[in-house]
């Protein structure tokens, strides 16, 4: 698979993904275009 088909992708899952964690309370926050982290609300407890 091409580098940048599989790019392409990862950045489909992660939009679709944006779309789904808030229904499971879940947030997904993004510092750069590169650099996508999900974090967890109960992690800071």
């Amino acid at each position: 698979m091409d580098a940048s088909v599989a790019r392409t992708q990862i950045d489909r899952l992660v939009a679709d993904l944006a779309n789904v964690l808030p229904s499971l309370a879940l947030e997904v926050v993004t510092k750069t275009p590169q650099d996508t982290v999900i974090s967890l609300p109960h992690a800071a407890e």
